[in-house]
């Protein structure tokens, strides 16, 4: 397997609850397309950390 990629899906593991937690933010913001709503609900969750 690939060593570069172990540390992105670590990495990722590590925040399950986000990813969890930024796709019903996206849900809920359906006025606005979902990909808009991903990228701000990711923003605004990277910016509280």
């Amino acid at each position: 397997q690939n060593d570069e990629e172990e540390p992105a899906i670590q990495r990722t593991r590590l925040c399950p609850f986000m990813v969890n937690k930024a796709r019903v933010l996206a849900m809920r913001i359906r006025s606005r397309s979902i990909s808009n709503g991903l990228i701000h609900v990711t923003m605004e969750a990277l910016q509280n950390e």
